[in-house]
């Protein structure tokens, strides 16, 4: 049987079909391998980023241009080709990060939008291999647009801002503060407001100016100041009526002061305290803290001990006992362990016999026995509180005299210490006695301790 030949129009037909197929298969891997490669530029890009964040928190800077190609690149195997973009200002080794607000640096997205503040930019050639986004230094800010210059334009395009890059190495550690407590010392009606400091920590202070301190200097602006009190700033006023204001005057020195320049009323007064670093742009950025002034009718000074302090034991050493004094004028802290305000302090011995027994009576490691605490010659020793403390004490009631002074006036307090004798080993109430010492209750009768 003879077989039946295909035409020629059903050849073409089947080389149609087979030709379609096979483009179809080079499109498909045509797409594989573009993916492909845009998923490997997006890894490198990712990894360079990465790269520079950490390299941001070991030194605390971007690497300039010149260290990314020789330093960075081929420690994570030179991706190419790769667009490194950094702020300029950012990138100098002398520069901290977390010490600026700002940048010289702008992205221009392919909507048009400008990202103001980019800490830098990172672009890749993706499929092409063809680099074709520019990094634009003849601008001011600097600027990477990201446009299509071409058809064939495919980068990728990566940017990080200021901010974002102050987060991820977590600049939160360097914030500029105010460290003293919301509510400054208590003043008197009846006197001037007594000096106080103001103090400031982190951030990016400046170089020692012309202040007689030695340490880094802040720039200080005082509001709402009551008419009774001055400020002063190396020598300088620094009050404004608002400090927020681009033209409120700021003062330069280490710790500026509050002082009173007349008798206050007694009330609760509120002011604000800001404070600038070489990172603050502008007023509006500066660091505020509101404070509170209570002044009181009169604040007398006293020690607050009860008169009979602690009673103790013929056999055991006397305990433990501080002193205490609260109100009046205290000093600053010293240098004694806590960070409570400080008095001065005298103890005075009338009979001189406490100093046999009670040898223990420290002020911040100093001894202050005295035989008399109101003569000139009286030496007075500045802690917090005192301690009383001895060796074994003789039996009965025990006479001292303590004095402390703040920075107005000297209080005296006088004290009893009772030491009793020691029972453990006495006979209680029942037992056979022969004479009254014997008994707990110093009383035999009739042999019986009663």
């Amino acid at each position: 049987m003879k077989r039946k030949a295909f035409t020629l129009i059903e050849l073409a037909i089947a080389l149609t079909v087979i030709g379609l197929m096979i483009g179809g298969s080079f499109q498909a891997v045509k797409a594989m391998r573009e993916k492909t490669k845009v998923t490997e530029a997006k890894e490198q890009i990712k990894t360079v980023e990465d790269t520079l964040v950490r390299y941001a928190l070991e030194f605390p800077n971007l690497p300039s241009i010149a260290d990314f190609q020789n330093i960075v690149s081929p420690s994570i195997g030179n991706p190419k080709p790769l667009l490194y973009a950094p702020d300029a200002v950012l990138s100098l080794p002398s520069n901290d990060i977390c010490a600026f607000s700002t940048t010289n640096l702008k992205v221009i997205d392919k909507d048009g939008v400008s990202i103001p503040n980019v800490a830098f930019v990172l672009a890749h050639g993706s499929m092409n291999n063809k680099l074709e986004t520019t990094f634009n230094t003849s601008t001011t800010p600097h600027q990477v647009v990201v446009s299509q210059p071409s058809s064939a334009y495919d980068d990728i395009v990566q940017w990080v801002t200021l901010s974002e890059l102050q987060q991820s190495v977590d600049c939160s550690y360097d914030k500029l503060v105010i460290i003293n407590d919301y509510v400054l010392p208590r003043g008197t009606c009846t006197s001037l407001y007594t000096p106080t400091s103001i103090f400031a920590d982190h951030g990016f202070p400046f170089a020692d100016g012309t202040d007689s301190g030695v340490n880094a200097d802040y720039e200080w602006c005082a509001e709402n100041l009551p008419s009774w009190m001055s400020s002063s700033c190396n020598g300088l006023p620094y009050n404004d009526i608002n400090c927020s204001s681009p033209t409120a005057v700021y003062r330069q020195c280490t710790s500026p002061s509050l002082q009173g320049i007349a008798n206050p009323n007694a009330e609760t007064y509120e002011l604000n305290i800001f404070v600038k670093d070489k990172a603050t742009i502008n007023n509006t950025e500066a660091v505020k803290k509101s404070f509170t002034i209570t002044i009181d009718l009169d604040i007398n000074l006293v020690i607050i001990n009860d008169y009979a302090l602690p009673r103790g034991i013929s056999t055991s050493s006397y305990p433990l006992t501080p002193i205490f004094a609260d109100h009046g004028f205290p000093f600053t802290d010293s240098t004694d362990s806590d960070i409570d305000a400080d008095y001065k302090w005298c103890i005075e011995d009338p009979s001189s016999t406490l100093s046999t027994w009670l040898n223990h009576n420290t002020c911040n490691g100093a001894l202050s026995f005295e035989p008399d605490c109101s003569a000139i010659s009286a030496v007075y020793n500045q802690c917090t509180s005192p301690n009383l403390q001895g060796g074994n004490p003789a039996v009965g009631v025990h006479r001292l005299n303590i004095f402390v002074k703040d920075k107005t006036k000297t209080v005296k307090k006088s004290f009893t210490i009772t030491i009793d004798p020691d029972t453990s080993n006495l006979l209680p109430a029942g037992d056979s006695c022969t004479v009254n010492c014997q008994c707990q209750s110093n009383s035999c009768l009739s042999n019986v301790c009663q």
